[in-house]
């Protein structure tokens, strides 16, 4: 509705098409900002809203090649889970407390403005933790657990 059945089907059509020829491709769909910003969000915090997901998903793979952590996750990981064609999904999370670490990976994998994204079918996922000194290993086990279960049971 917010573009028009026509500039909709121009769209779809070229998303299509690109989605031949790239790796990977991140969809966000401006008719989403009603559903995530409501109705009186003001048209500027929508759009940075939508640009906000593009920027941490090229800042989360940065992050991912240039900053090493205590698990060893590099650009060949990011080229191995990337290179599977289809549409990607990247989503981040901040969450602190009680069951910080299901809570950070139930958010990471929920992302409503991206479109068709369905972990179910992922051939490939990437974790990246980033975490304060007081992470417990069976967080990072639960983080694991809750993304595999929304994952495909073969995904890298």
């Amino acid at each position: 509705e917010f573009e028009g059945s026509k500039r909709m089907r121009i769209a779809e059509a070229g998303a299509a098409q690109l989605e031949e020829h790239v790796d990977s491709l991140i969809v966000v769909l401006n008719e989403r900002l009603f559903s995530v910003m409501g109705d009186d969000a003001e048209m500027e915090k929508c759009f940075q809203c939508a640009d906000d997901v593009l920027h941490n998903a090229v800042a989360g793979i940065a992050e991912i090649i240039n900053v090493e952590g205590l698990v060893n996750v590099d650009f060949e990981d990011v080229k191995t889970v990337m290179g599977e064609q289809g549409k990607a999904m990247m989503g981040t999370a901040t969450v602190s407390g009680i069951d910080r670490a299901r809570l950070a990976a139930e958010q990471a994998v929920a992302s409503p403005l991206l479109e068709g994204v369905d972990l179910s079918g992922a051939r490939g996922v990437l974790v990246n933790i980033t975490a304060s000194h007081t992470l417990r290993l069976s967080e990072t086990r639960e983080v694991m657990n809750t993304i595999k279960h929304y994952a495909a049971n073969d995904a890298t």
